[in-house]
């Protein structure tokens, strides 16, 4: 099995993905996912990924590098059943590795205290919850 994480940079791309970030904690509609990437798109500083396994899209992922000398995770999304396989934390190891070129201080993200799947899934990967900000 190949495993590997592209940057998508086409409409055509990103709208393929829709069927992974549907599952995200938005789950947007079609119309506004096209509209929601056509913007991504159109913004120098917002980057997708996807994981891919032989071809397939098994996650996706959103990065901003707007702010100076921070990342922030826009979005991310597993499908379901392929949740707890690695295709999550691939996709932030690249995310984080982007932002550290980039000279970033850190990666950022927001979560509501309520998705507890999402809480845990961060903190396996070592991340710091910062309750006043």
């Amino acid at each position: 099995m190949e495993r590997k994480v592209l940057e998508l940079a086409a409409p055509e791309d990103v709208l393929a993905v829709y069927d992974v970030y549907r599952h995200c904690m938005f789950q947007p509609t079609p119309e506004k996912f096209r509209k929601k990437a056509a913007g991504f798109l159109a913004d120098d500083t917002v980057r997708i990924f996807a994981c891919l396994e032989d071809g397939e899209v098994r996650g996706v992922a959103v990065l901003s590098l707007a702010a100076p000398h921070r990342g922030e995770l826009l979005g991310i999304a597993t499908a379901p059943e392929y949740r707890g396989r690695g295709y999550g934390k691939g996709l932030l190891k690249q995310l984080a590795k982007i932002a550290v070129e980039r000279g970033c201080g850190r990666l950022e993200w927001w979560c509501l205290d309520w998705n507890r799947p999402s809480i845990d899934f961060y903190l396996s990967l070592g991340a710091e919850p910062m309750e006043d900000w």
